[in-house]
């Protein structure tokens, strides 16, 4: 499973270990490879946090949202993507979050 939590000033992705058999945290980044996202681990999930106008977040106005997006990548494998998120905000609250895995 992978879930996305968003916060006013921050997203964080969790995805399930078991979606990503034998990728190592270090090698995990988002759009832009310069940036370090803040990474964690535990025995079930990798957790990737970035401000919400970090590390290659896009943004789109529309009239009801404000939609950040960004994919997580395998630093390693070069441009292997390992999923794409998409956080919706409307009026400061949560409206919708989507997270795709790409096999």
């Amino acid at each position: 499973m992978v879930t996305v939590d968003c916060e006013l000033d921050q997203m964080s992705v969790h995805i399930a270990r078991t979606l990503i058999p034998g990728f190592r945290l270090k090698d995990l980044r988002l759009s832009d490879p310069d940036c370090q996202p803040i990474k964690s681990e535990n025995s079930s999930h990798v957790t990737i946090t970035t401000s919400l106008v970090d590390c290659g977040t896009t943004v789109e106005h529309t009239d009801e949202t404000v939609i950040y997006r960004n994919v997580v990548k395998d630093g390693y494998a070069r441009n292997a993507i390992i999923g794409r998120l998409q956080v919706c905000l409307g009026g400061g609250s949560l409206v919708r979050n989507r997270a795709h895995l790409l096999a």
